[in-house]
């Protein structure tokens, strides 16, 4: 959040890279930015601890980026991992 803050008034889009350790951060991080294009680089195991030590709870915890996605959004997925 503070980045976006910091943010100059006349700039027209920003990078963020919304990182994770636990089920509902990305999703507020999300409600937060409101990002127009979302990608999920990959699924690993860094994490898992705080997303039930499961491969699949980091998968969950990183599709709730999609969750807030618009009409018209961009929604990138890496099938590759």
């Amino acid at each position: 959040p503070l980045t976006i803050l910091k943010l100059p008034s006349e700039a027209g889009f920003c990078v963020l890279e919304l990182g994770m350790d636990r089920f509902g951060e990305i999703r507020q991080l999300g409600s937060i930015c409101e990002p127009g294009v979302r990608v999920v680089t990959n699924v690993g195991l860094a994490h898992l601890e705080g997303v039930g030590g499961t491969i699949e709870g980091v998968a969950d915890a990183k599709a709730e980026l999609l969750e807030g996605a618009r009409p018209g959004d961009v929604c990138v997925l890496n099938a590759d991992d």
